[in-house]
């Protein structure tokens, strides 16, 4: 695969930061993470807060290109994430050079650039795609900032048709994100013939955009509706929290809080 790689793309690229490695974020791969900057969403429990409004600053890209061919072979895959990685055009001669030097590619996206994930697609750079699911349909403006709800459904109809691996995730938060929004969350899902896995991430408390504080109350697990046609994991929760729950089935936990 022959790349032709210019220095206007590389101007033009929010590239902030770098992962070493991970084992955490790139499903069964070992990877390194690219954190670019700029979000067109501002959601009040961003933990990333300086990258959403495009404050993380810049790093050189022949740097981390340079990286990464020296990590060939030691190195599975590379994550794009951010902010929003597909915020910029430029994300696509970067992937176009990562994919040239053999690695699997997996991008965290909001949804809301689905001609650019189209481009992804169709030229075969993506192996894996984790995309936000913020909120129901008719909040995803109160909760993001962003009302373009009809991006996000374009999206998800190219990954439903896409071969593909690929996620949801949602951050739950009892003051923000409920149960009854989740649940009706879950629902849209179904309506829309979902397949794969969607995770229920729960908000932990930190440096957010919103100055977001904690919840008022747990969000309670036992509230939902878990018997789905899809599955549904959890981060951030108990396992005593998952095991807990009657489903009639067992759960996976990522317990990282």
């Amino acid at each position: 695969m022959c790349v032709h790689i210019t220095d206007t793309w590389k101007k033009r690229l929010p590239l902030s930061a770098v992962t070493r490695f991970s084992l955490q974020d790139f499903p069964g791969r070992s990877a390194c993470i690219l954190w670019l900057s700029g979000c067109q969403m501002r959601c009040s429990y961003c933990h990333n807060p300086e990258l959403a409004l495009g404050r993380g600053g810049r790093i050189s890209v022949d740097g981390v290109l340079s990286f990464l061919e020296r990590r060939k072979g030691q190195l599975d895959g590379v994550v794009l994430s951010g902010g929003e990685c597909l915020l910029s055009s430029s994300v696509l001669e970067l992937a176009r050079a990562v994919k040239a030097m053999g690695y699997l590619l997996k991008v965290d996206t909001n949804g809301g650039y689905p001609d650019r994930l189209d481009t992804l697609l169709k030229e075969g750079l993506v192996d894996y795609v984790a995309m936000d699911f913020k909120a129901r349909p008719g909040d995803y403006e109160r909760v993001t900032g962003w009302g373009d709800f009809a991006k996000w459904e374009a999206c998800y109809g190219l990954l439903q048709e896409s071969g593909i691996d690929w996620e949801l995730r949602t951050t739950v938060h009892s003051d923000i994100v409920d149960e009854q929004a989740v649940d009706e969350m879950m629902d849209f899902l179904e309506s829309r013939s979902f397949g794969k896995t969607l995770y229920l991430q729960l908000f932990r408390q930190g440096k957010t955009l919103g100055n977001v504080a904690d919840m008022r109350r747990r969000f309670e697990l036992a509230r939902l509706c878990l018997d789905r046609s899809y599955e549904v994991r959890f981060r951030n929760f108990t396992q005593a929290e998952v095991n807990a729950l009657a489903c009639g089935r067992p759960l996976e936990v990522n317990v990282t809080g």
